[in-house]
C-alpha cells in the first residue's frame, strides 16, 4: 500500500507535467515561433527596415541567435469566384522560413513556396491559410485576384496551410518576399525582421542588448507583442506547481499514516529489539531505512508507470483537434523533478513514525502487546 501511494504519485505527476509542457510547446510553436518571432525589429518612423542584409548579418552573429526572418507585409483585398475579403499579404523567404519558423510543416495541401518562385519569368504563386481558402472557395490550382496599391495581381494557389490561429488562417496569404518587394520597389528592406533565439523564455536581457545595438529600430519581445500567449504559458506553470503540491500532500499523508500504523502493529517486535541490546538510534535507522527502500522502489515503479502513460498519450493525445494537437513533451526534468520531490516527501513522511518507533518502551511493548 505504501509503495503503491508513491508509485501512483509519480506515475500521475509525470504525464501531467509532460502534457502541460507539451501544451506550452504547441502554443509557442503556432504563435511565437511561426508568426511573431522571439524578438522583432521594426521601424520607428519609416515604413520599412532598410539595410536589411547588414542588420540580419549583425544579429545572426550573436551567439544566442539561431536565425532571422525578414518579412514584408501589406494589407490587400482578395477576390475569387465572386467572393472578396480583406487579408494580409505576407512576403517571406521560403528557405529561411523552413529553417527557423518551420511554417512549411503546417502545410495540409499542395506544396510550400520555393526559392525559384521569386523569378519574374514564372507565374505568381501563393500559399493560403485554410480558413481563407474555404471562405473564398479557392482550391489548389485556382487563380485569385489580389488588389493592392490600386493594382490587381493574379496569383495561383499552390498550397494551403493550417497554423491553428484563426486570425492567421482566415487572413494570411503567403508569397515570395521578392515578389512583393518588386511590387513596392523595395531593395534590401523589410517591414519587420523576426529573430529566433535559443531560449524564448529568458528574453529580457537580449531585447535590451538589441535595443542598444539598434537605437533607431523598435525592438520588442514576443511577450510584449503577444501578452495573451505569456498568460497562457504562465497559467500552465502555475497549474504544474499546484498539481505538484497536491501530489506532495497526497503522497505524504498516506505514507505517514501507513508507516505509523506499521509501527503500532510492530510494537512487540520493537520492544524485543530494544530488550536484546538495540538502542533507540538503531530502531530509528531501521524504520528510516525501510522508508528509504519504499521510496526507491516507488520511484522506479512511478517513473515506469509515468513513462507508460506518456507513451499512451503520444498515440492518444489529450487534445487532438484538426488544427491543434497536444502531445507530451518528454525531457529529463519531466521524470527527475517529480521523482525527486516525491522521494524526499516519502522520506520526510517516514521520519515521525521512525521517531515514534525509537521511543517505544520495551517493557510496556513486550508485556502489554
Amino acid at each position: 500500500m505504501i509503495v503503491a501511494a508513491v508509485v501512483l504519485g509519480i506515475g500521475i505527476q509525470v504525464p501531467n507535467v509532460a502534457n502541460l509542457d507539451g501544451s506550452t510547446a504547441a502554443i509557442l510553436d503556432r504563435t511565437v515561433n511561426v508568426m511573431s518571432g522571439h524578438i522583432s525589429l521594426s521601424p520607428t518612423d519609416d515604413a520599412y527596415v532598410h539595410n536589411m542584409s547588414s542588420i540580419v548579418e549583425i544579429v545572426e552573429g550573436l551567439p544566442w541567435v539561431e536565425g532571422c526572418l525578414p518579412r514584408t507585409y501589406a494589407p490587400a483585398i482578395i477576390r475569387s469566384d465572386g467572393h472578396s475579403t480583406g487579408m494580409d499579404l505576407i512576403g517571406i523567404l521560403p528557405v529561411r522560413e523552413g529553417r527557423y519558423s518551420h511554417l512549411n510543416e503546417y502545410l495540409i495541401e499542395g506544396r510550400f513556396l520555393r526559392e525559384e518562385d521569386r523569378s519574374d519569368e514564372l507565374e505568381n504563386v501563393t500559399v493560403l491559410g485554410d480558413e481563407l481558402a474555404e471562405k473564398l472557395g479557392a482550391e489548389l490550382g485556382d487563380w485569385i485576384n489580389v488588389t493592392l496599391t490600386q493594382k490587381v495581381w493574379s496569383l495561383r494557389v499552390v498550397g494551403i496551410v493550417n497554423i491553428g490561429i484563426g486570425g492567421v488562417d482566415e487572413r494570411a496569404i503567403f508569397i515570395h518576399k521578392a515578389k512583393i518587394d518588386a511590387l513596392f520597389d523595395l531593395t534590401d528592406s523589410a517591414t519587420e525582421v523576426l529573430v529566433r533565439t535559443d531560449d524564448p523564455f529568458h528574453i529580457g536581457p537580449r531585447v535590451r542588448e538589441l535595443r542598444a545595438m539598434f537605437p533607431n529600430l523598435q525592438v520588442k519581445s514576443w511577450k510584449e507583442k503577444m501578452a495573451y500567449v505569456e498568460d497562457i504559458t504562465d497559467s500552465n506553470e502555475r497549474i504544474k506547481l499546484i498539481s505538484q503540491a497536491m501530489t506532495l500532500v497526497g503522497v505524504m499523508v498516506p505514507v505517514a499514516v501507513l508507516m505509523y500504523v506499521n509501527v503500532k502493529a510492530r510494537r512487540r517486535e520493537i520492544g524485543i529489539l530494544l530488550a536484546t541490546g538495540a538502542n533507540p538510534g538503531d530502531v530509528f535507522r531501521i524504520f528510516l531505512f525501510e522508508t528509504l527502500i519504499i521510496g526507491i522502489i516507488g520511484v522506479i515503479g512511478g517513473v515506469a508507470l509515468g513513462a507508460g502513460f506518456c507513451l499512451y498519450y503520444m498515440y492518444y493525445p489529450v487534445v487532438n483537434r484538426p488544427n491543434f494537437v497536444v502531445r507530451p513533451l518528454l525531457r529529463l526534468s519531466t521524470f527527475v523533478i517529480p521523482a525527486v520531490i516525491i522521494f524526499f516527501a516519502t522520506i520526510l513522511a517516514g521520519l515521525y513514525p521512525a521517531v515514534r518507533a525509537s521511543k517505544v518502551d520495551p517493557v510496556e511493548a513486550i508485556w502489554k502487546e
